[in-house]
């Protein structure tokens, strides 16, 4: 029967424990590295950061459209009413305020998509970062 020196038999599992623990720390940290990454493609500067600069656009431009097209509007029927000779009379007035209503209920209709189109990235936003801190937390156990 062969001998087994107890002493390099301790030493050769330490070691080998030693080198799996190393191993297993920088897999953590490299995958730590990972998820602050995804976090930061998540964030301001991010994905979700990009998107939100888009909708502040589209709701600039959207504004300045109707702005533009009312302006037009009012010019037209200010034309239209003085060649019919109806620009000094009650018409005006309640053809400028229909023009105004209108472009008022335009904008708070931009304003509402474009807030719904926020707060849906906004939620999409949490969900991803609520999963990277689930995967965050399942590399800790």
């Amino acid at each position: 029967m062969p001998e087994f020196n107890l002493d390099t038999l301790l030493k050769q599992i330490t070691t080998a424990q030693e080198k799996a623990n190393t191993a297993n720390l920088e897999r953590y940290g490299e995958l730590l590295v990972h998820l602050d990454g995804l976090a930061k493609q998540i964030g301001v500067e991010g994905t979700y950061g990009q998107a939100m600069k888009q909708l502040e656009t589209l709701g600039t431009a959207g504004r300045t459209q109707i702005a533009e097209q009312a302006t037009k509007a009012q010019a037209a029927t200010e034309q239209d009413l003085m060649t019919r000779g109806l620009a000094s009379t009650t018409i005006r007035t309640a053809a400028r305020g229909a023009i105004s209503r209108d472009a008022e209920r335009a904008r708070q209709e931009l304003e509402e998509r474009v807030t719904t189109s926020k707060a849906g990235l906004l939620t999409q936003r949490a969900g991803a970062e609520l999963q990277i801190g689930g995967m965050r937390a399942g590399v800790m156990c």
